[in-house]
């Protein structure tokens, strides 16, 4: 999980989960756009870590609902103040959530920014690896090929 990011998080309003306008790190008060109305933003995770398979590596974005659970039910929020104040427990968390062995069902979008073409990979869900189960799901789906 990299974070050597700027930001692992962005400030969000708590009903739409819209970015707060003006808001930041000292003040999460701002005006949300989208409900129209000031509100004191929360916390909510984006950040990307790189996921390895047999066919390679990739970086892999992580947004809030996602980023929770792979960090142990921990929110932004709840983190925010150990980033400030001991940056090297802050990693030491994020390296202890690291090197999981996970099934991912991701997002995959292609992208063109400055006329370059990107493909953009977020996480929607993943489960810890059951290899039993695994093996059993890829057995069936190679004894449908095969009828």
């Amino acid at each position: 999980i990299r974070t050597d990011q700027r930001t692992l998080w962005y400030i969000a309003c708590p009903k739409c989960k819209e970015q707060v306008q003006r808001a930041s790190e000292d003040m999460l008060d701002g005006p949300c756009e989208k409900c129209n109305a000031p509100t004191t933003g929360t916390r909510r995770w984006i950040f990307t870590g790189q996921c390895n398979d047999p066919s390679g590596s990739r970086y892999v974005s992580f947004f809030d609902d996602t980023a929770v659970r792979l960090l142990g039910g921990r929110t932004a929020d709840e983190m925010a103040p150990t980033k400030e104040s001991d940056s090297s427990r802050f990693d030491a968390h994020f390296l202890k959530h690291s090197f999981q062995r996970v099934v991912m069902k991701c997002q995959v979008k292609s992208d063109t920014y400055n006329d370059e073409q990107r493909i953009k990979v977020s996480c929607q869900n993943f489960e810890p690896l059951n290899p039993v189960a695994e093996g059993r799901r890829l057995l069936a789906e190679i004894a449908s090929m095969g009828a």
